[in-house]
């Protein structure tokens, strides 16, 4: 650990000490959080609420000190699934049409915007320390963070106990805050989204068409799903009455390659709201930290062989669970048969053609195949129908038998129809919200 970080933290430790001997007054809930999240698992809800408490601040500052330590770095991140994920089998039917998950994504979009703006507040909180130790922490950015860390938890906790008056009511706390904290990003909101369609790039050995005539209708084809996919977040906007700017850029993991970088609304000239796009496709992930990353569909192989090709799992894994600003995760058919602790799933059907992989062009090259693991221990198997229902019940025995030979705990399956959608938010919990289905 640097030293100045060391120096940041003594200076938080005696600000700390002053809030408990009564020097400085203190806010009745802030504790001074580390760069890292802390969330401790609510019984009651089934979500992770943020752990305020003034006693236990002490305990937090030492594992601060102990993340020099790799074993002690190790256990705390141990998180196994990202905080906040819908896996579907179509956008249109999972998630577009779907007024359940298009309300769980409101909801995760309202809490990763919160959380985005608490680490900002920490950072700021810090420097304040840092530069003017003397004069301690400045108490109207703790007030800002105290108040946010309560609508986090309110958002949370609401989102499922609640009904819908109280849940708008939250929402419109958040947006109000949000637009009029002085410390919050720019005067219009930017949402930064990642689109990966790499899956659906993989070619077609069964086409008449040329390699190249097959990229560039793939590219195409791409280009429309993201263009209806940010549409769809800026409607998401428009019905919580916010104006944002939603800025996108494809990523295909193939060759670590950005296209078609574009920001809406489109006619943006004020300087504050511009957007800066990445420059190669680890910044993408990383440092442009991005709300949203969206995995579309297509051949689950060559989508989990570029990300094998490219060590891409880490960096993906790092933006959703092991973040204080966590993007959601929004896969759809292979993008979510991938996130799932296995994803041999995808040799089930045989619609998916492995040979587009060198060296593992069979189905039985890809069994025992792990997935990113991004839900615990749950595979996915989509586009699920009775017709599967057989297969399905043959696999899960299969599975069972698997289990008991390793002596293993038992996983879980989710078989995703095409209205489906499997909504994801933190560790503890996981649920199927279905859209409407026409008859």
């Amino acid at each position: 650990m640097k030293i100045k970080t060391i120096y940041a933290f003594l200076f938080l430790w005696r600000a700390s000490e002053a809030f408990t001997t009564g020097r400085v007054k203190k806010p009745a809930t802030w504790t001074a959080r580390p760069h890292f999240s802390l969330t401790v698992a609510s019984k009651t809800t089934g979500f992770n609420t943020v752990d305020r408490s003034l006693t236990k601040r002490k305990a937090q500052f030492s594992e601060c000190q102990e993340e020099q330590n790799p074993i002690t770095a190790k256990i705390n991140e141990t998180k196994q699934s990202m905080q906040y994920g819908i896996l579907l089998s179509s956008f249109t039917d999972g998630l577009r049409d779907s007024a359940p998950a298009r309300d769980f994504l409101k909801f995760s979009l309202l809490s990763t915007l919160l959380q985005h703006h608490i680490h900002e507040l920490q950072i700021k909180i810090e420097d304040s320390v840092k530069y003017s130790p003397c004069a301690g922490p400045n108490i109207e950015l703790l007030n800002e963070l105290e108040y946010a860390d309560k609508l986090l938890q309110q958002n949370e906790e609401h989102y499922k106990n609640d009904g819908n008056q109280m849940r708008n009511e939250i929402t419109e706390k958040i947006i109000k805050h949000l637009t009029h904290s002085p410390t919050f990003e720019t005067s219009m909101t930017n949402i930064r989204v990642v689109y990966i369609p790499t899956a659906m790039y993989a070619l077609r050995t069964d086409s008449n068409n040329t390699p190249g005539k097959q990229r560039q209708r793939a590219r195409a084809d791409g280009k429309k799903r993201r263009n209806q996919f940010v549409n769809f977040v800026n409607e998401l906007f428009q019905e919580m009455d916010w104006d944002v700017m939603t800025s996108a850029i494809t990523l295909d993991l193939d060759d670590a390659s950005l296209k078609q970088p574009s920001s809406t609304p489109s006619d943006t000239t004020d300087d504050e709201n511009t957007c800066s796009f990445p420059t190669d496709g680890k910044e993408a992930l990383a440092d442009w930290n991005p709300h949203i990353c969206y995995v579309e569909g297509g051949n689950t192989f060559w989508l989990q062989h570029c990300i094998d090709k490219g060590d891409w799992s880490d960096l993906i894994v790092d933006i959703l669970v092991n973040n204080p600003t966590p993007a959601i995760y929004i896969g759809k058919s292979a993008g979510a048969i991938i996130a799932g602790k296995k994803m041999e799933t995808a040799t089930w059907k045989g619609w998916d053609n492995p040979s587009i992989v060198p060296s593992r062009e069979t189905y039985d090259d890809w069994i025992g195949q792990p997935g990113l693991n991004l839900a615990g221990d749950a595979s996915f198997f989509p586009h699920m129908n009775d017709e599967w229902i057989p297969l399905v019940t043959k696999k899960r025995l299969d599975i069972i038998d698997e289990l008991e030979e390793e002596s293993s705990s038992s996983e879980q399956l989710y078989c995703l129809e095409e209205h489906h959608a499997c909504c994801i938010q933190g560790d503890v919990d996981r649920f199927i919200v279905k859209g409407h289905i026409e008859r």
